[in-house]
């Protein structure tokens, strides 16, 4: 009886003790969750306001540029706009007419034909790029674009852009004493932009393609 007695006892320490042990992990679980979530919302706050800061930006320049009557020298009109990207703290800036041509801040020209945000200026609507490498300087940017309007007619495109290295600086989150990392991915799942963390680039390119998986 006290053999049986003893082994019951113990047994039921022993479940106790795993039902403890489920329970805190759950809870454990439940506040990194949490923690996670907060952190990510406030993240994704503050890029939000970021990037409309430098929408908004693009389409003061935008607005600015409509009141010019599209008489004025080149020359004028660059200036006016390398001094606004300047001022705005963007690093580069480029202006397009409708024929596709464009030059950028530092004298660079090219053809921006069959590109997006081309595209999308050229049918009156403003946006951002996700990043790519600058063909100025090489380094991974992001585009703020509008259409410009003189006298009512789509005129051309402008655009402003920063280094990605700057947003990545905006919504760096750190979790678990910075051993964790966050990313923005578009509606396919691809990373367009994460965090800076030197794991971040190793794990899995398409996150929802990782999510199938488990």
């Amino acid at each position: 009886l006290t053999l049986l007695l003893s082994l019951s006892l113990c047994g039921g320490l022993v479940a106790a003790s795993v039902f403890y042990i489920v329970s805190l992990n759950h809870s454990f679980r439940s506040e990194a969750y949490d923690s996670i979530r907060e952190a990510s919302n406030l993240g994704s706050d503050v890029l939000s306001q970021t990037i409309q800061k430098d929408m908004q930006m693009v389409a003061s320049l935008s607005g600015l540029l409509s009141r010019f009557s599209g008489n004025e020298q080149a020359e004028e009109i660059q200036s006016f706009v390398w001094q606004f990207a300047e001022d705005s703290g963007f690093d580069e800036a480029v202006l397009a007419g409708t024929d596709g041509q464009a030059v950028a801040h530092d004298g660079t020209r090219f053809s921006v034909i069959g590109q997006e945000s081309f595209e999308h200026c050229i049918r009156g609507k403003s946006g951002i790029s996700d990043p790519f490498v600058s063909r100025i300087d090489a380094e991974t940017i992001v585009m703020f674009y509008a259409p410009i309007y003189w006298n009512g007619a789509i005129a051309g495109m402008v655009d402003m852009s920063k280094p990605v290295r700057e947003l990545q600086q905006v919504f760096s989150i750190s979790f678990y004493h910075g051993a964790g990392y966050s990313y923005i991915i578009n509606r396919q799942g691809e990373r367009i932009l994460t965090s800076g963390h030197p794991e971040a680039d190793r794990s899995h390119t398409n996150l929802l393609s990782l999510l199938k998986e488990d």
